[in-house]
């Protein structure tokens, strides 16, 4: 993965690699992720087969929310 879009390994964000294994892991659970990340998930799944969505009905956090 790091190859073909060209990530340094030394400067991928720590979260980025627990995505990875979040994404894994919802694979190997047969379960869907659901995630405001988007950009990050789409990348991931060019190269690991695996479900995930939006959040419902909206996307909005707790910060946006008030809370």
């Amino acid at each position: 993965m790091a190859r073909k879009d060209g990530l340094e390994i030394g400067r991928t964000a720590k979260a980025f690699a627990n995505d990875i294994l979040l994404a894994l892991s919802c694979r190997e659970a047969g379960c869907v992720l659901v995630t405001d990340n988007q950009r990050d998930f789409q990348r991931i799944r060019r190269f690991i087969q695996f479900e995930f969505t939006k959040p419902w009905p909206g996307s909005q956090t707790g910060s946006e929310r008030g809370e």
